[in-house]
This record gives structure tokens, C-alpha cells and sequence, in this order.
């Protein structure tokens, strides 16, 4: 992850324009919708149990669920590899003074050798699988399965994808977004992944998605939206449109979950478009021998 943060923090996370897209809340965002924030706090107090008191690590440092974590009580610890996005998201915390609010820069990947195996209860995160290459998800489960206790949980958002049996046009995604009040996450997801910018920006043999591909259409979308949703869809894009995510099938994914994780429940929400592309996962850990 070292060689692959060093290239791409300087255009994607540690940037300071892009930083200044995520710190942004609500609909022109990438951040969790309150509709799933609630399914996080229904998995976060299922895995809580009688406990009363948590450990919590955060990947990466999406704010809402930090709040989250720290509300219902939990120490909760947010680990990244940029200081900059650390400290940026960390101020539009509503918690960010609270005691139980910690942080560190690190690497996930090596985050068993900084961190005490066995010590955390929870572990949440927000597609920040998606941000590793395809070939680290393996590693990063089983470093996230070490660091559980033996009834700990992984409750994380994901990004999930099955080819379509049939693009769609562009148009044909304004019309429904219109009439059906897609979110503006979820008409990224379906301009990237539903239409003829699959065959550009998707690469299968990696299973990574360059949502540069976003581009080709970004003017031609905007002049069909209106000011509102046109604004939702710039900040979006110019958060999207320098980073390369790893896309795994349902499948493909689930192979590898359930190598370190049983899969308790998978949450997909009625009316957040975005959400059947990035569910959420609920996981029990399955302790290695």
C-alpha cells in the first residue's frame, strides 16, 4: 500500500481541492446517506451487545461514522495514511473535541504491527476497500481479522458490481434520475458503470475502474440537470474523476469475505440509488487458527 499511497495521494486523497469536495455533508457527497448511517447504528449495536464499553478503529477518517462511534459510547481510534485529510475531515466532526476521539497516520495494510491484535470490537469503514488495488483486499481482511477480538465485528460499506446484461444510454439514465429521484452518487455509479463508459474505464483484469472515464459525459450531464443536482454532481465529479477504485463481482468479493468473515447481513436501502453498488456489510469474524 506504501508504493500505491506515495503515488496517488498527490492527486486523489491528499489533495487539497479534493479534500475540500469530501469535507462537504449531504447529498453532493460521497458520505454515508442518514438512511445508512441508521443501518451502521443498527449493526454498530448488535455487535455492541451488553458491552459497555468499545474499541473502535475507523479506516480511513469519514466523519460520520467516527460521530457515529463516539456517540454510542466507543473509544474509536481512525487510522489513515494522509495527516491532511486526517485533520481536515476530523474538524467537521461534531465529536472532534470529545475524549473518545483519536487518530493516527498509518498504513492499513500494516496496521497489526502498530496496532494490538485481538483489541477491537469493531472495525467500520466506508468503501475504503475500494481504495486499496483489488489484489490487497485479501490482505486487508485477514489484517482487520487479526485485529478483532474473537467476537468482534466488520461493518463496512462496499463496492460491489455485476456486469449488465445491457448498457444503457446516457439519456436514458438522466431521464430516470429525474423521474425517480436517484441520488447523485448513484448516477455516477450508473453513467460509469451502465453505459459505454464501462468499456473505457473499467479494466478486468485488475478489476479497477478509472472514474476519469466520467469526463467523456460530465459537460453534456451537467446541461441536464438543474442547479441544484447540477451542483450535487460537480462537487461529486471532481471527487470522483482522479481516483481508481477496485470493483469486485458480489461474488468475487464474497469469496474472499468469507475466507475471514461470516456474512450476517448485507444491506441494500429502498430508495438510496447509490446503494445497490456500495451495501452494507455486516461481518462476524471468523478467528484463523
Amino acid at each position: 500500500m506504501k508504493k500505491f499511497t506515495a503515488i496517488g495521494l498527490k492527486s486523489t486523497w491528499g489533495d487539497k481541492e479534493i479534500i475540500k469536495s469530501r469535507t462537504k455533508r449531504g447529498p453532493g457527497t460521497s458520505s454515508p446517506t442518514p438512511e445508512e448511517l441508521r443501518v451502521y447504528e443498527k449493526f454498530f449495536k448488535i455487535a455492541k451487545g451488553s458491552n459497555k464499553k468499545l474499541k473502535v478503529l475507523i479506516l480511513g477518517a469519514t466523519p460520520e461514522i467516527r460521530d457515529l462511534s463516539i456517540r454510542l459510547g466507543a473509544e474509536t481510534i481512525a487510522v489513515d495514511v494522509s495527516p491532511r485529510l486526517l485533520l481536515a475531515l476530523t474538524n467537521v466532526m461534531e465529536y472532534k473535541d470529545d475524549f473518545n476521539n483519536k487518530f493516527m497516520v498509518g498504513d492499513w495494510l500494516e496496521a497489526d504491527k502498530f496496532l494490538q491484535k485481538n483489541s477491537f470490537d469493531i472495525v467500520m469503514a466506508d468503501v475504503s476497500l475500494a481504495n486499496l488495488p483489488a489484489e490487497n483486499n485479501k490482505d486487508m481482511l485477514k489484517t482487520i481479522n487479526k485485529l478483532l477480538t474473537k467476537d468482534g465485528y466488520l461493518i463496512t460499506r462496499n463496492l460491489v458490481y455485476d456486469l449488465p446484461e445491457k448498457l444503457r444510454t446516457v439519456d436514458e439514465i438522466l431521464i430516470d434520475f429525474k423521474k425517480e429521484g436517484n441520488t447523485p452518487l448513484g448516477l455516477i455509479f450508473e453513467l460509469c458503470l451502465e453505459t459505454e463508459l464501462l468499456k473505457k474505464g473499467f479494466n478486468p483484469k485488475i478489476r479497477e475502474y478509472n472514474w476519469a472515464a466520467l469526463t467523456e459525459v460530465e459537460d453534456y450531464v451537467k446541461k441536464n440537470l438543474d442547479i441544484k443536482n447540477r451542483a450535487y454532481f460537480e462537487n461529486l465529479a471532481k471527487h470522483a474523476k482522479v481516483h481508481k477504485l477496485a470493483v469486485f463481482s458480489k461474488k468475487g468479493f464474497h469469496d474472499i469475505v468469507k475466507r475471514y468473515f461470516y456474512i450476517k447481513e448485507i444491506a441494500v436501502i429502498k430508495g438510496i440509488g447509490h446503494s445497490r453498488f456500495a451495501p452494507i456489510y455486516f461481518l462476524k469474524v471468523k478467528k484463523l487458527l
